[in-house]
C-alpha cells in the first residue's frame, strides 16, 4: 500500500508545485524556413514576481532541438537557466483541417443514419404490401375490378419501392466510402496529435518584479522548402523572365498562423566540423538501390487579409507576394523575407509561395540531335545568373504565353552559360538517314571493313530566320583491335576524343541545309560489333 499512498500524495502535491510556476504559450511571430528545417521565433510575456521564479513556455513542437534554444527580451530580469522538458499531459492543439474533418464526419454520419432509417421504412412497407397481396384472395367480397385495381397498385408501388431502395443503397454506399476516406485522414491527424509536446523552462531573477517580454528562438526538423520556376520568353527577345516559387511545408505539430515568413537557402547541419580526407582503401561491397516517394500535396498559401480601405477609391494594379519580398545576401546564404503574414498548417502539404520575379539576359537558338530525336528544341543560353542565388528545381516553360511543358533548372553547373530547354518547335524539321552509296562491307586479310555514311537535312519552315546547332556523332573504339576513322564531314566541329560533332547553322525562312559525314570501322571478321 505504501507505493500507492506515495503516488496519491505526489499527485495531490502537483497543483501546489505548479501553483508557483507561471506558464504561457505565447505566439509564433516569425519563421525562417531553411531548405531542411526551420527556426521559430515565439514572443511570450510574463508578470515577474520579485526574486527568482520558474516560468514555463508551453505548447511547443515535439521536434524542438535543445541545442538551438535561445532566449532574449526586455525587462528588469536576469536569465539564470534554460532547460527543455517533455509535456505528456497536454495534447497538440487541433489544427483547422482536423476540426473541418470532424465536422464533415459528423454530417456524414447524420446523412447515413437518415438513409438507413429511410431504407428500413421502405423495407417494412414492401413487406406489408407483400403480406396484404397474399391475403387478398381470401376476401370473397372483392370484385374482379377491385382485384385488378389492387394488383395494379401493388405492382406499381412495389416497383417504386424497389427503385427507391436501389437509389438509397447507392447514395448510402457513396457516403460510406466518403466517410471511410474522411476517417482515414482524421486518424492521421489523431496519431500526430497524440504526440507529447515540448516545454521550455526558464529560471528568472528579478530585483523589482514587473513585466518580461521574451523572444524564444529554436529550430525544428520537419519543415523546409523546395524551389520551382516559371520560365517565359517571347521566342524572339534577348531576355528570359524567371518567376521563382517556394513550396513550403511543415509538420512540426504546431500551426503557423499569421507569421512573418523568411525563406533561407541555408542548410543547417548538426556537425559543422571541417571534413578531412583519409586514405581510400578499396574493398568489395554489396550494392543496393533505394527509392523514396513523396506523398505531399500542393496547395497555395494564402497571406492574411490586408487592409485595402485606403485604396478603395483608387485604381490600383494587382500585386503578388514577390512585390513584398526583400532579398538579403548573408555570408553563407541568401534570405527571402516576405513582408506579408502567412498561415501554414502542420499538415506537411506544400504551400506554393511566389518569392521573386526577375529578368536574365538570354540568347535563344535551336538545338537538334536527329540521332536521338528529330524534333528541334528552343534553348535559352542564360548568362549573369550566378548572382541570383537560384537553387536547382523543377520548372514550367512558356513561349509566347503558351505552356510548353515541364523541365528542370539545373544550377549546379560550373559553366558561365546556363542552358535551359524551352520546348519543341514543330516548324523546324529534320531528317537523318544512311547514304546508300557508302553502305558497303569489304574484307582485307583477317579484318572486316564497314563504311557508313550519314546524311542530315534541316529545314526551316518558319517566317523568320533561326540559329540552330545540329549535333551528331561517330563511334570511338575502346579496343585496339577495332579501328575507327572519320573519312569525310561537311564543315563540322569535331571532337576526336569523344566522337561528337556539331554544326552551327543560320537558316533563312523557308530554306534547308544538308549535312553529311562518313566513317570507316575496321575490326576482326570473326567478331560482331554494335554498329
Amino acid at each position: 500500500m505504501k507505493p500507492i499512498t506515495s503516488i496519491i500524495a505526489t499527485l495531490a502535491l502537483l497543483p501546489q508545485i505548479y501553483a508557483n510556476t507561471a506558464a504561457q504559450t505565447g505566439k509564433i511571430t516569425e519563421v525562417i524556413v531553411f531548405v531542411q528545417g526551420a527556426q521559430i521565433t515565439r514572443n511570450v510575456s510574463f508578470n515577474l514576481e520579485k526574486g527568482s521564479g520558474t516560468y514555463v513556455v508551453t505548447g511547443l513542437s515535439p521536434q524542438v532541438d535543445e541545442n538551438t534554444i535561445r532566449v532574449g527580451g526586455k525587462g528588469n530580469f536576469t536569465l539564470l537557466s534554460v532547460s527543455k522538458r517533455t509535456d505528456y499531459l497536454s495534447a497538440t492543439p487541433k489544427p483547422k483541417e482536423m476540426v473541418l474533418l470532424e465536422d464533415t464526419l459528423q454530417r456524414l454520419n447524420a446523412s447515413i443514419h437518415a438513409l438507413t432509417a429511410k431504407e428500413f421504412g421502405l423495407t417494412e412497407e414492401k413487406n406489408l404490401i407483400i403480406n396484404n397481396k397474399s391475403m387478398r384472395g381470401e376476401d370473397a367480397t372483392l370484385t374482379a375490378d377491385q382485384l385488378k385495381a389492387m394488383s395494379a397498385f401493388f405492382r406499381e408501388r412495389l416497383a417504386s419501392i424497389s427503385q427507391e431502395l436501389f437509389t438509397v443503397g447507392v447514395e448510402k454506399k457513396a457516403l460510406e466510402n466518403r466517410r471511410k476516406n474522411v476517417q482515414y485522414e482524421l486518424n492521421v491527424f489523431v496519431s500526430k496529435r497524440n504526440r507529447p509536446m515540448t516545454e521550455v523552462v526558464l529560471e528568472l531573477l528579478s530585483k523589482t518584479g514587473g513585466t518580461a517580454a521574451l523572444n524564444l528562438m529554436y529550430q525544428v526538423n520537419d519543415a523546409g522548402w523546395t524551389p520551382s520556376y516559371d520560365l517565359r520568353t517571347s521566342g524572339k527577345g534577348t531576355e528570359l523572365d524567371v518567376t521563382s516559387y517556394a513550396s513550403v511545408y511543415q509538420g512540426t505539430g504546431v500551426d503557423w498562423e499569421n507569421v512573418n515568413l523568411t525563406l533561407s537557402t541555408n542548410y543547417p547541419r548538426g556537425n559543422n566540423q571541417k571534413l578531412e580526407l583519409h586514405p581510400w582503401v578499396l574493398r568489395f561491397v554489396q550494392s543496393y538501390y533505394q527509392q523514396g516517394l513523396s506523398n505531399r500535396k500542393t496547395v497555395y498559401a494564402q497571406p492574411a487579409a490586408m487592409d485595402m480601405a485606403e485604396a478603395a477609391d483608387a485604381e490600383v494594379m494587382s500585386t503578388t507576394a514577390a512585390d513584398f519580398t526583400r532579398i538579403t545576401q548573408n555570408t553563407l546564404n541568401a534570405e527571402y523575407k516576405i513582408d506579408l503574414p502567412y498561415s501554414i498548417a502542420s499538415t506537411r502539404k506544400d504551400h506554393k509561395v511566389m518569392i521573386r520575379e526577375t529578368q536574365l539576359p538570354a540568347k535563344l537558338n535551336y538545338y537538334v540531335a536527329p540521332k536521338l530525336d528529330k524534333q528541334a528544341f528552343l534553348v535559352a543560353g542564360v548568362t549573369q545568373w550566378e548572382s541570383e542565388n537560384l537553387l536547382p528545381g523543377e520548372s514550367r516553360q512558356f513561349v509566347d504565353g503558351t505552356y510548353m511543358g515541364k523541365g528542370f533548372l539545373n544550377t549546379q553547373t560550373t559553366k558561365d552559360t546556363l542552358l535551359v530547354s524551352m520546348g519543341v518547335d514543330q516548324d523546324i524539321r529534320t531528317d537523318r538517314k544512311r547514304i546508300k552509296d557508302y553502305a558497303e562491307k569489304t574484307f582485307m586479310g583477317g579484318k572486316k571493313i564497314e563504311t557508313i555514311g550519314i546524311e542530315i537535312t534541316v529545314r526551316n519552315t518558319k517566317a523568320v530566320g533561326v540559329e540552330i546547332r545540329v549535333e551528331d556523332q561517330y563511334p570511338i573504339s575502346s579496343d585496339e583491335t577495332i579501328e575507327v576513322s572519320l573519312e569525310e564531314q561537311t564543315g563540322a566541329t569535331v571532337n576526336a576524343q569523344t566522337g561528337l560533332m556539331h554544326w552551327d547553322l543560320n537558316l533563312a525562312p523557308g530554306t534547308s541545309k544538308t549535312l553529311r559525314f562518313v566513317y570507316k570501322v575496321k575490326y576482326p571478321k570473326d567478331k560482331v560489333i554494335n554498329l
